[in-house]
C-alpha cells in the first residue's frame, strides 16, 4: 500500500519522468551491501502518465505501449509490476535477469532471509535473493527442512550435519522425535525437473485417439514414480500449466538448483510412416551423452531414430525453444525428448505396451549419465553404516543393542559394530551377538 507521502514523491517524480525513467545506463543502487538487482537495458520512453487507482500507482506511457512489468526502482524502491500497476497483491519469487528475488506485496524485501514458496515448493532466499546452491537444513517457524540445491527436498530421508551433529531427516523434514537406527544415505546430491508438454488448453498434436498433452502427462507421472522409488529428487512442473503459455505471459518458471530438466513431448507428422524417438537439445550444447544414453534405451525396447536422434533445436527453429532457451539462460541443462509418434499407429501401441518400461529406462539413462548412486535399502544382515538415533540425533556416546523391525543389532559409540561377536548386556537383558546382528540369550 502506498500512503500519502509516497504518493507525493511519487507525483514529484511524475513531472521529471521523461528524464528519470529512460536513464537505463543508471546503476542500481545498493539496497543491501551484498545484493544488487541489474537493471535491464530498455528502449527510451517517451511520455508517461501517472495516476492513483484504489491506493494503487499505475505508471504507463500515453499510447499505452511499453507499459512497465517485473522489477522496477521507483524512487529508490523496488516494486514488483503487471501491466503497468503494482501488483500489492503478490508474495513470492520474480526474475529479474538472470535471478530471482522475493517480493511481498508487490514490495522487493532486501533483508529477508527464509523459504518462499512458488508452486508447489519452498524455495531458500537469503538477503532477499534466491540462492540456488544452498543445501542446508533451515528453520522455518518451528519446523527444520532440508534443502538441496535451494529447494527443500522431500524426498530426501537420511542424516544431515548440522553444528557438529548429525541429525535425522525424513521426507525433507528434520524429526526431532525419531529414535531407531539409520542408515547413512552416500548418494550425490542431484535434482530431475519434469514438465508436460502442452496443456492449458493446448491439446498438442492428435493422433489415433489420443491428444498428445494427456500422453505427456501420463509419461512424466510415471517418470516421477520410477524416480520417487529410487531416491532421486524430483520436481514436476505443475501439469495443469503450459510452460509456454506461461513464460510468454511473463511467468517463467524456476530452473535454478536443478540438474537436468527434461521436457517430455510425442512427435507427430503429415506421414503415417514416420516413427521413432529423438531429442531436441540447445544449440550451444557441447555434449548430449545423457540424451543418447536415453534414446539408445529406448531403441533396445523397440523404438526407431528418428532423424539423426539427438537434434540442435535451432536446426528446426532459428531462435530455438522457448522453454529449454530460459532452462538454460538459468544454468540448468535441458533436452526435449519427442517419444515417439502420436501420427504413427506401430508407435503409438509400442508406447502403449512398454510406458512403464521407458519410464524405467529414462530414470537408469540419468542414473547412468550423472553417476547417481541408488539409495540402499535395510534388508537386515547387509554390512554397512548404521547410526543410532535418539530424539532425531545421532547418539556416538551410545553403546548397546537396539532393536530394528523383528532384529536386534549391537550398537558400539553410535553405529552398528559389524565385526562383533560375543554376550553383551543391554536394557536389563543378555544378547548373544554373530557379527554384528543380536538374539536374546
Amino acid at each position: 500500500m502506498i500512503n500519502k507521502r509516497m504518493w507525493n514523491k511519487l507525483f514529484l517524480l511524475g513531472v521529471c519522468i521523461g528524464v528519470l525513467l529512460p536513464n537505463t545506463s543508471a546503476v542500481a543502487k545498493n539496497i543491501e551491501e551484498s545484493v544488487k538487482i541489474p537493471i535491464v537495458q530498455k528502449e527510451v520512453f517517451n511520455e508517461y502518465n501517472i495516476t492513483k487507482q484504489n491506493e494503487e500507482m499505475i505508471i504507463e506511457s500515453k499510447n499505452n505501449t511499453n507499459i512497465l512489468y517485473g522489477l522496477q526502482q521507483v524512487d529508490g524502491v523496488w516494486y514488483y509490476f503487471r501491466n503497468g500497476k503494482i501488483d500489492i497483491g503478490y508474495t513470492g519469487l520474480v526474475r529479474k535477469g538472470d535471478d530471482w528475488y522475493y517480493v511481498e506485496n508487490g514490495v522487493f524485501k532486501p533483508k529477508y532471509t527464509g523459504l518462499v514458496k512458488k508452486e508447489e515448493n519452498w524455495f531458500y532466499v537469503e538477503m532477499g535473493q534466491f540462492k540456488p546452491q544452498y543445501t542446508e537444513l533451515v528453520r522455518k517457524e518451528n519446523d527444520w527442512y532440508y534443502v538441496e540445491n535451494g529447494a527443500v527436498n522431500w524426498k530426501y530421508t537420511g542424516l544431515i550435519e548440522k553444528d557438529n551433529t548429525w541429525l535425522y531427516v525424513q521426507e525433507g523434514k528434520f524429526r526431532p522425535q525419531y529414535t531407531g537406527l539409520v542408515r547413512d544415505m552416500k548418494k550425490k546430491n542431484f535434482r530431475l525437473m519434469l514438465i508436460a508438454g502442452h496443456g492449458q488448453g493446448d491439446s498438442g498434436a492428435v493422433g489415433n485417439g489420443y491428444w498428445e498433452s494427456d500422453l505427456t502427462r501420463d509419461l512424466v507421472k510415471r517418470i516421477e514414480t520410477v524416480a520417487m522409488s529410487k531416491g532421486i529428487s524430483t520436481i514436476v512442473y505443475d501439469m495443469d500449466k503450459n510452460a509456454v503459455k506461461q513464460i510468454r505471459a511473463g511467468n517463467i518458471p524456476l530452473f535454478s538448483g536443478n540438474n537436468y530438466c527434461l521436457e517430455v513431448h510425442f512427435n507427430a507428422s503429415s506421414k503415417s510412416t514416420s516413427r521413432g524417438s529423438m531429442f531436441y537439445i540447445h544449440k550451444n550444447e557441447n555434449g548430449w551423452s545423457v540424451e543418447n544414453n536415453i534414446l539408445q534405451r529406448l531403441y533396445n525396447l523397440g523404438s526407431k531414430k528418428a532423424w539423426d536422434g539427438v537434434v540442435k533445436a535451432n536446426r528446426q527453429w532459428e531462435k530455438g525453444l522457448l522453454v529449454q532457451n530460459n532452462s538454460i539462460r538459468q544454468g540448468v541443462p535441458h533436452g526435449l525428448l519427442e517419444t515417439c509418434f502420436i501420427s504413427n499407429k506401430d508407435d503409438v501401441n509400442w508406447y502403449l505396451e512398454n510406458s512403464n518400461k521407458i519410464a524405467e529406462q529414462v530414470i537408469e539413462a540419468l542414473i547412468d549419465s550423472f553417476g547417481l548412486v541408488e539409495e540402499e535399502k535395510w534388508t537386515g544382515y547387509k554390512a554397512g553404516t548404521w547410526y543410532y538415533v535418539e530424539n532425531g540425533a545421532v547418539r556416538w556416546d551410545y553403546t548397546g543393542v537396539v532393536s530394528k523391525g523383528e532384529n536386534w543389532y549391537y550398537v558400539e559409540r553410535g553405529t552398528i559394530n559389524w565385526k562383533f561377536s560375543g554376550i553383551k548386556k543391554s536394557n536389563n537383558k543378555e544378547f548373544t551377538i554373530k557379527n554384528g546382528v543380536a538374539t536374546i540369550k
